[in-house]
């Protein structure tokens, strides 16, 4: 496949780690885009199933593309933010896409994408996507960029898939405003770049359609778990973009929203009667839209406004009552 040199080149990155399962399926729709330009960069994240070695025998089913690919192999197991920022360093593109190696995209995703980047001369192209779990498949419409960026940061900061792979960007954003991702964080780095990446960009086009497959399947159990450094990175990722914001002066245009995901990050500590005391130290700033916040449901909210308002014995009363159910529950599921 000769490349078109009358369109952008796109340098699509693929950190790699123990994705045998999925890979067949990626490499096949990352290989099969219509979009001719195209540089692949797959960063093996020292693997130990053989990733490689799929991406590699798909690799040669499509000839036209084997001189479009680098495989690049970390020193060890650093991460997907060490691997994605590797990928930025040896990238050539000037749009830059980023793919996780257990999704895959519809054949046009690129070549759409770039096209509209073209013909826009966007910095920053945006679709929607389709989120695949173990028994369903939900479109999900990425908010929609105007000419009011402030209404359009808002809206996407309280989005709840603040991520990479719906991003096509210019490439020079990265390198011209220092932007790469935190390493040694394990969630919300994607939050943390794609804010700062869209709060840089002069021009932001949206592409109306689900272009992008993220299978959750691999990452179900995880989902559902709050751990104290998953939680610790996401409130040190927003506590980041909150000082970014604060350092161009538009902090406050975006505090409602930075807060909502505070409180969010924060609702574990209101489920356990050892933590009530940190929730209440913990950015109390953000304890005033308590009630506002999307992300809650009534009962944490409820919980949350007696702890602040220092009744904090009823949310103690509230959780004993809600231990004791679940007690009762698994006492009768083990007697059945």
């Amino acid at each position: 496949m000769a490349a078109d040199t009358k369109s952008p080149s796109v340098s699509v990155i693929v950190p790699v780690y123990n994705a045998a399962r999925y890979m067949d399926k990626c490499a096949r729709t990352l290989f099969g885009q219509t979009y001719r330009n195209i540089e692949y960069i797959f960063v093996d994240d020292c693997s130990l199933d053989g990733s490689i070695d799929i991406i590699r025998s798909v690799l040669g089913e499509f000839p036209g593309r084997q001189d479009s690919c680098r495989f690049i192999r970390l020193d060890s197991n650093s991460g997907p933010s060490v691997a994605r920022n590797k990928g930025l360093e040896v990238s050539t593109g000037e749009y830059i896409h980023f793919c996780d190696a257990d999704d895959w995209m519809e054949p046009d995703m690129i070549e759409k994408m770039a096209r509209t980047a073209s013909a826009k001369d966007a910095d920053i192209v945006v679709c929607d996507f389709m989120l695949h779990d173990n028994s369903t498949s939900t479109y999900w419409k990425s908010p929609v960029w105007t000419s009011d960026k402030v209404a359009s940061m808002q809206a996407y900061i309280a989005f709840t898939w603040t991520v990479m792979w719906t991003l096509l960007t210019r490439r020079a954003l990265y390198a011209d405003n220092g932007i790469n991702f935190p390493e040694h964080v394990d969630y919300c780095e994607d939050f943390y770049v794609s804010v700062r990446l869209l709060d840089k960009a002069d021009r932001i086009e949206n592409v109306r359609e689900a272009l992008y497959h993220y299978c959750r399947i691999n990452a179900m159990s995880l989902s559902r778990v709050i751990d104290k450094k998953r939680s610790e990175d996401e409130r040190k990722m927003i506590t980041a973009i909150h000082d970014w914001f604060n350092q161009s002066g538009a902090a406050g245009g975006y505090d409602r929203e930075l807060y909502w995901r505070i409180l969010k990050n924060n609702q574990g500590l209101i489920l356990d009667r050892k933590t009530i005391r940190d929730f209440k130290t913990t950015y109390p700033e953000s304890h005033r839209y308590i009630l506002s916040c999307p992300y809650l449901n009534k009962k944490i909210k409820i919980m949350m406004w007696l702890t602040v308002h220092r009744m904090g014995f009823l949310t103690r009363a509230i959780i004993s009552l809600r231990n004791i159910k679940v007690r009762l529950c698994d006492s009768r599921q083990s007697r059945s």
